[in-house]
């Protein structure tokens, strides 16, 4: 789900049991979806040293894509 549009889009991995990041290109729109677990095991890491038990993370990050640099 992509949180800031309120809307779906399908799994590119779905097979995959994994932590997704969202790459959307602010010119195009296109969205582009990568496998966040490293990411998302260093924000666990973070919260742990602040006692803080993450749940639920949705990542988007918003730039230019490749095509429209």
């Amino acid at each position: 789900r992509i949180e800031s549009r309120n809307e779906y889009i399908p799994c590119s991995h779905p097979e995959d049991d994994h932590t997704c990041i969202f790459l959307i290109c602010t010119r195009c729109q296109a969205i582009d979806e990568v496998h966040g677990d490293e990411v998302v095991a260093a924000l666990r890491d973070v919260a742990k040293s602040k006692d803080f038990s993450l749940g639920r993370n949705v990542i988007e990050s918003y730039g230019i894509c490749n095509a429209c640099a």
